[in-house]
């Protein structure tokens, strides 16, 4: 994943062996997570443009079911 210009605006923490979280400097919003080194990214569904999203037909791989966690990793 790159994010443009965002060397500033992220900052990223290793809250575990597997996962980084990376979150906006200014607001501490969730910008996206490196799961398993890098091989899998989650990105917040709320960061894409709705429409933009339908008009590209792409579509989520997966669904982590946050809600329903037992612990954060």
């Amino acid at each position: 994943v790159v994010v443009k210009g965002a060397s500033d605006a992220l900052a990223g923490l290793q809250t575990s062996k597997r996962v980084e979280r990376v979150r906006c400097k200014e607001c501490g919003g969730p910008a996206l997570a490196r799961l398993m080194g890098g091989k899998v990214i989650a990105l917040p569904l709320a960061i894409f443009d709705a429409q933009q999203v339908r008009a590209d037909g792409w579509r989520p791989q997966h669904h982590l079911h946050y809600e329903s966690r037992i612990m954060d990793v």
